[in-house]
């Protein structure tokens, strides 16, 4: 099932594998092409695979404009699963602020979080 939430111009959903190569320009954009890993079929595959990493992205008016990273883990420190946003970035435009309370309410109102 592929997750998706539409309000007006702006769409929110899970990062896909076919999403790799925007989501690549995104993240040089964020943290400069020299700390990016610009290997894509890597990325694709932790788009699929990886249970422990989630990103979600923003297309406003059709244009991939963010992205969100969070990170699930468990820890000795507590006695259920932590979530830890590491990312958040949103391109400058019309919507930017709105784009970046969607995808923070996203990722903080998953369906997982009642196993917290």
């Amino acid at each position: 099932m592929i997750w998706m939430k539409q309000e007006k111009s702006i769409l929110i959903k899970k990062a896909l594998p076919e999403d790799a190569g925007k989501f690549l320009d995104l993240n040089e954009k964020y943290n400069g092409k020299e700390s990016v890993n610009e290997d894509i079929s890597k990325i694709e595959k932790i788009l699929e695979d990886n249970e422990n990493d989630l990103v979600f992205v923003v297309f406003s008016d059709n244009l991939l404009t963010g992205s969100i990273c969070a990170q699930i883990y468990e820890s000795f420190c507590y006695s259920r699963p932590a979530l830890e946003i590491t990312k958040l970035y949103v391109e400058n435009g019309k919507g930017r602020q709105r784009a970046v309370t969607l995808l923070i309410n996203e990722v903080l109102n998953l369906p997982f979080r009642r196993m917290f």
